[in-house]
């Protein structure tokens, strides 16, 4: 054998180690997902005239791979690779595909391609520094007609599968009335912003292609091991609905949806188990599943006002990311925010300090104003509530305490005008600080923080309760240059704040805090996509969210690309 260095020839019997195995002939790939990707490939640079006979080929490749990976899933093997990448290809090209503009679908080869091409930047480029070019050499199912079939009704009941007539939605908000399988429904699960019209386009996508559906009543700013109750009552609903006790559940979460279906997964008191062993599939929306820093960011602001802990290096970093969007993006009046917020931690420290003073020689009266031998964080929080609301705590001692308390506030009014002339109260009265105020002090609201997320998505009882639930994840965000079209001024500073924090994100969620995989076995998240947060269910936040914002993609795409990759796994 020659020496590293010196060039090998054919005939050197250590020549083989070195060599790169040549790639398989055509045939050897058929019916593998390499075999489909470059039958897909071939079909989206031929010429129209050409792609017909092109894509036979290609539909019969991967009719063989769908095959194989429904054997896979059959087996059990929701968490390998061969499934994942499968899920994940199907998954974006089914979006893609659902986007493109109408006619789209009778175009073929490369005509076909130059259209998917510009549908796939506008919805499927999120990723940083990704190209169109990158995407579609990545995933070439995107650039090709549909090749997946997906659920229908007129299969379901081919395999002999009952049908029911049902009638879905609120009377109040629209409803819709079709022909539903009765073995499987669909529950979507809203997140923390509530218009109560949310999944309306979605429900009426799944029953198009046969599923029933009904939505978990969760409410604004609710803990999740309470929207945990909606969700089974929602499950309970959505069996009733069907006329089926043993009907399969896949379970859609949106935002903060995903964290209240994995609380009701996890089942914490063991209070749903013949509900929960019924789910056989979840699909993620922009999952906060793991928690936003965006509440992390509220708890840091919160213990910085309500106590004179220093902060810890963690708040610190947020803090000082919080007060670099301000400077760019929203100025106070007079101060910045972190001027200002230094000025009212120091009054509020100073208002501490009386009232502890006033405990010490009238217990009495502060026990009738709930005062009384607080700790350091429960009067913090205190104080902080009155901040934010329109209460007078000088006002609550004269008409609640007494004579004593009337004394008591002729030393507590300075320092409490002190406090509501501060320019930052003016924030803390509305927009964001009032806001995050607001997830602070109200404790059931640690469920968005990411060290609950951290929690719940490591618990072994959520471990065990889904090792047989797949689980697609659907990753969004927003990519810098199109923030103006995507994000609405009012979000705009929460984009920022994540920027400069160092987090891609969807100026709610950071990207890295949606993904699932390596939290759950059978997690499977899908290319991101670039979506605005709140469009993808179908929100609009009344103040500047119109439907301009997600002008490109449909509200209910998600849905239907998801509805359908599960049809493709075997699942449904």
């Amino acid at each position: 054998m020659k020496s590293m260095g010196e060039p090998a020839d054919d005939d050197d019997p250590g020549y083989a180690y070195l060599c790169v195995e040549p790639p398989p002939a055509s045939d050897e790939l058929e019916g593998t997902e390499d075999g489909v990707m470059e039958g897909a490939r071939k079909v989206r640079e031929a010429a129209p005239a050409e792609a017909a006979d092109l894509m036979t080929a290609l539909q019969d490749a991967y009719d063989r791979w769908r095959a194989h990976i429904v054997e896979q899933v059959r087996q059990g093997a929701l968490d390998s690779d061969e499934v994942k990448s499968f899920a994940r290809k199907v998954q974006q090209a089914a979006l893609v595909q659902v986007n493109m503009p109408q006619g789209s679908a009778n175009l073929k080869g490369s005509d076909y391609h130059d259209a998917a091409m510009k549908t796939a930047a506008l919805v499927s480029v999120a990723d940083k520094d990704a190209t169109t070019e990158a995407v579609c050499e990545r995933n070439p199912l995107l650039c090709v007609p549909r090749v997946a079939k997906g659920p229908s009704l007129d299969d379901a009941k081919k395999r002999g599968i009952q049908t029911k007539t049902v009638t879905i939605g609120d009377p109040k908000t629209g409803t819709a009335t079709g022909e539903a399988r009765t073995d499987v429904v669909v529950v979507f699960c809203p997140g923390v912003v509530r218009t109560n019209v949310e999944f309306g386009a979605q429900g009426k996508v799944a029953l198009e292609l046969g599923f029933a559906s009904s939505r978990a009543e969760t409410g604004t700013f609710i803990d999740a091991e309470v929207n945990s109750k909606a969700v089974a009552d929602a499950v309970k609903r959505g069996k009733d609905l069907v006329g089926n006790p043993d009907a399969k559940i896949i379970l859609v979460g949106y935002s903060q949806g995903n964290t209240n279906l994995y609380a009701f997964l996890r089942d914490k008191d063991g209070a749903w188990e013949d509900l929960r062993s019924s789910v056989i599939a979840v699909h993620d929306m922009h999952s906060a599943a793991n928690g936003s820093r965006f509440a992390d960011l509220a708890f840091a602001v919160g213990r910085y006002l309500g106590s004179d802990d220093a902060p810890s290096a963690e708040d610190l970093a947020l803090l000082q990311a919080l007060y670099k969007s301000e400077a760019q993006n929203w100025h106070l009046p007079e101060k910045t925010l972190e001027t200002s917020s230094q000025d009212l931690r120091k009054a509020l420290h100073d208002l501490r300090v009386v009232i502890r003073d006033v405990d010490k020689v009238a217990a009495p009266v502060m026990k009738k104003l709930g005062l009384h031998s607080l700790t350091e964080a429960e009067l913090g929080q205190t104080l902080l509530k009155f901040a934010v609301s329109q209460d007078d705590l000088t006002q609550h001692f004269i008409d609640k305490g007494g004579l004593a308390a009337k004394a008591a506030a002729k030393f507590i009014k300075p320092l409490w005008d002190k406090i509501t002339s501060s320019k930052a109260r003016e924030a803390l009265q509305k927009g964001l600080l009032h806001d995050m105020l607001l997830i602070y002090l109200d404790g059931g609201l640690r469920s968005l923080s990411t060290p609950y997320g951290g929690e719940l998505m490591t618990d072994s009882a959520l471990a065990d309760h889904a090792a047989g639930v797949f689980i697609l994840n659907s990753v969004g965000a927003v990519p810098v240059g199109r923030e103006m079209e995507l994000v609405p001024p009012s979000q705009r500073l929460n984009y920022i704040f994540f920027n400069d924090g160092g987090w891609d994100n969807d100026y709610q969620v950071a990207l890295a805090d949606q993904k699932l995989e390596g939290r759950l076995k059978n997690a499977c998240d899908c290319y991101t996509q670039a979506i605005g947060h709140w469009g993808v269910a179908g929100v609009l936040v009344p103040v500047d969210h119109p439907a301009t914002y997600f002008k490109d993609f449909s509200p209910p795409g998600l849905t239907r690309s998801a509805l359908v990759t599960l049809g493709e796994l075997g699942i449904v």
